[in-house]
Parts: C-alpha cells; sequence; structure tokens
C-alpha cells in the first residue's frame, strides 16, 4: 500500500488494483474494484456463502463502510460478520476498505500505526465479544422476566387461595 498526502489522499492497494484520488470517490473506487467487477454483474445465487449466513455478497458489501464506522445494528452485525467469516470474497472487500478507511483517519490525526490488519482482527474481536456479552445479557433478562412473571402468578394463586379459605368467594 502507497500513501501520499497532499491535500488530496493518494491511495494506491496492489492486491486490489485500486487507486483512490479523494475521499469523495472512495466508495466508488472500490465497488469497481477490478479483480471482482462490479456488483451489478454478480451472481447473487453464487454469491451466497454455503451455509454460513443468508446474507448475501452484495448486502455484505453494502455494509462494510457501515460496519467499519460502528453504525450496524446488533442484529445486522451478527449477520454481517457470519458472512465475512464464510466468505473470501467479502472479507478481503472489508480487508481494503479498513485499511483504507483507517490509513485516511491516520493520516488525520498524524499517528501511524504499520499493523492496521491487526488493528481489524482487534476490532472484529471486540465486535465479537460485545454481540456475545449482549446476548448473555439478554439471556439472562429474559430468566429474571420469566422467574418475575411465576413469582407474579404464584402470588396471585395464593392470594386466591387465601380468599378462597377466608370465604370471599
Amino acid at each position: 500500500m502507497r500513501v501520499k498526502w497532499n491535500g488530496l489522499t493518494t491511495v494506491f492497494i496492489e492486491k486490489a488494483g485500486v487507486l483512490v484520488y479523494d475521499r469523495r470517490q472512495l466508495r466508488y473506487a472500490f465497488s469497481l474494484c477490478p479483480a471482482r467487477g462490479p456488483p451489478e454483474e454478480r451472481d447473487e445465487t453464487t454469491n451466497r456463502a454455503e451455509g454460513v449466513s443468508p446474507m448475501t455478497c452484495r448486502e455484505a458489501e453494502s455494509l462494510v463502510i457501515p460496519f467499519i464506522h460502528y453504525e450496524l445494528d446488533d442484529e445486522t452485525a451478527e449477520a454481517f460478520l457470519e458472512h465475512v467469516d464464510g466468505c473470501a470474497d467479502c472479507r478481503e472487500e472489508l480487508e481494503i476498505y479498513y485499511t483504507v478507511e483507517e490509513g485516511i483517519r491516520q493520516l488525520d490525526d498524524e499517528i501511524g500505526t504499520s499493523n492496521i490488519k491487526g488493528e481489524m482482527e482487534e476490532d472484529l474481536r471486540e465486535t465479537r465479544q460485545r454481540l456475545y456479552s449482549i446476548r448473555i445479557l439478554n439471556g439472562i433478562r429474559y430468566a429474571a422476566d420469566t422467574l418475575a412473571a411465576l413469582g407474579v402468578a404464584a402470588m396471585v394463586i395464593l392470594q386466591l387461595r387465601l380468599w378462597w379459605q377466608g370465604g370471599i368467594f
């Protein structure tokens, strides 16, 4: 990857053969990745990761930037991660976008980290951990709600029994 900063951002990624002149063209340039062809020419039936998730590659590719910017809801993020874990093409697309987005952010912040792929893996791990924690908390909340409902039902039954014994019914 080669990066130059002169008021305009020039990024060349050899793996994908993509040249980005500025941030406004970023999404457009990657959607025309020569290694994979334009998304509108791809066959959606062959772009579905087998047995992994119901998400198509086109759907996953449209979620790459929102995922990088932490804009996905939990359910969508989980489906996106499942698809990216099982689809090498979409994983590569995520790596490309993440590399460019993180490289530009580092240029703007004037910091330099040479392990951008490691940062992406760390972000993916943290997202998986957050989703796992949310699932656990939802299970605990469901159990607590169930116990509370059973407790209310038991109190109503006991109260009805007391009223029955007291002759109110």
